[in-house]
């Protein structure tokens, strides 16, 4: 009995290693990105979309390790770091309305594999919130923005800002209905007389431990309006730039003569010209036939002062 019972208990996936919202909706010609978040362990397995009722017979869709092409409709991409791979499907209809799996290879038989359910839902009308895309970036000591679209019918609703991956635990930020300095590290605006309607986010002083999982949310009755974002933030960037100058040129603009060539004098400026990198070839010795005419011109020199002194000897003999 007590060997049953192991066996049973062995068979049971372990949630925690596997984990995502239970259910996603979107909008015909639209898109959903569904977050599956992983045990750190598992960060050099391949990953994989599955589709079916049962687990047994699902098809799979996509996989980390298959190629990708701007054309699919289906992308999944892996993020070895933040311990999710992001599922991403496009153009959707609502033949797409089904139940799915997040899933992860172990090796042997597809049913040992980590697995965890969901359910989407494809329906017709205008998204109530959209963003361009599902990724941020910046670096640090700088900003990233990101703009959330909503549709009419919000104008008046609150909006804010909330860090976390999972959305029912997620930190709120900011918000719209409260009163901001302009120096916050997080700040919110709402573009709500508009047209497209967006609200804006801006996180500042950017720093490693800022990257992470965010949401942007309308609040209302009911369900609350919400995607979820990744904000990336890379390493500082310094770009150094050297100019060489190998002579400064005035350039008046008056007829006054500034002194001591000051740069950003009222009279004139200084135009630092970068040092030229043409080479110019040697001088070069003399060539034989050069020489030769030298010699030659000498001897005619002294042929002629030889008949001129000796025209002079006849004379005053």
């Amino acid at each position: 009995m007590e060997l049953l019972l192991f066996l049973l208990l062995a068979a049971i996936p372990d949630a925690s290693s596997l984990s995502t919202e239970r259910a996603f909706t979107g909008l015909v010609g639209g898109s959903v990105s569904v977050p599956c978040h992983y045990d750190m362990k598992y960060r050099d397995h391949v990953k994989y979309w599955c589709k079916g009722y049962q687990w047994t017979y699902c098809d799979i869709l996509k996989q980390t390790d298959s190629p990708y092409r701007d054309s699919d409709k289906i992308s999944i991409s892996d993020d070895r770091t933040g311990g999710v791979f992001i599922v991403t499907m496009r153009r959707l209809d609502k033949e797409d309305t089904d139940w799915y799996w997040c899933a992860i290879k172990l090796g042997g038989t597809k049913e040992a594999d980590q697995h965890f359910y969901l359910y989407l839902t494809v329906t017709e009308g205008t998204p109530g919130l959209t963003v361009t895309s599902n990724s941020i970036t910046g670096s640090e000591g700088g900003s990233a923005s990101v703009s959330c679209q909503y549709a009419q019918l919000y104008t008046e609703h609150v909006k804010y800002w909330c860090r976390g991956r999972e959305w029912a635990s997620c930190e709120t930020l900011v918000r719209t209905d409260t009163p901001q300095t302009g120096g916050e590290k997080v700040s919110i605006s709402d573009d709500n007389g508009k047209f497209p309607r967006f609200f804006t986010v801006t996180v500042r002083r950017l720093e490693k431990k800022d990257a992470g999982w965010y949401w942007c949310a309308i609040q209302k009755a009911g369900a609350n309006e919400r995607i979820l974002l990744y904000l990336t933030v890379t390493d500082a960037t310094t770009i150094k730039t050297t100019i060489h100058t190998k002579q400064q040129t005035w350039t008046q603009n008056t007829s006054s003569i500034p002194p001591n060539n000051i740069p950003g004098n009222a009279t004139g400026s200084v135009i630092q010209r970068p040092e030229s990198t043409t080479r110019f070839p040697p001088a070069q010795e003399d060539s034989p036939a050069s020489m030769v005419w030298t010699v030659w011109a000498f001897l005619r020199w002294l042929l002629c002062a030889t008949l001129c002194i000796s025209l002079a000897l006849l004379k005053y003999r």
